[in-house]
């Protein structure tokens, strides 16, 4: 897309005081330069490592989980994000689950968002990671 045509895709209502269309296109414009190296290293591989959120939202079964963590996995993703917060009890049954499915020692990243519903501090979560 052009800089023009993203900026047509923003909702500026809320966030004038901020920056306004003529600003965002000039910021665009400005990085022109460099667009066509981060699209090479995005299509290389090299860019910011995607992450699936797909097996980790509260509420799912483990039946549910299990088979989404699988199915990314076996797509490839190599990050994989839960959210915990509902109980110590059930979070680490839940980082249970994804760690068996995705591994301890294969490469792949597990990442928890406590999205401010979880009591802990990020040493007890760090605590609960690594039981």
């Amino acid at each position: 897309m052009t800089p023009e045509e993203f900026v047509r895709c923003i909702d500026f209502r809320y966030i004038t005081d901020a920056i306004t269309p003529e600003e965002a296109i000039e910021m665009l414009k400005a990085e022109e330069e460099g667009k066509k190296k981060r699209i090479r290293d995005a299509e290389e591989s090299r860019a910011v490592p995607a992450y699936t959120t797909s097996a980790g939202w509260l509420g799912y079964g483990e039946d549910k989980m299990k088979g989404l963590l699988q199915e990314t996995l076996s797509k490839g993703y190599k990050h994989f994000k839960l959210k915990v917060g509902t109980s110590v009890e059930a979070d680490r049954r839940r980082l249970t689950i994804a760690r068996e499915v995705i591994g301890y020692d294969k490469g792949n990243i597990l990442m928890v968002d406590a999205n401010q519903v979880c009591p802990l501090s990020p040493l007890s979560i760090l605590h609960l990671l690594t039981r």
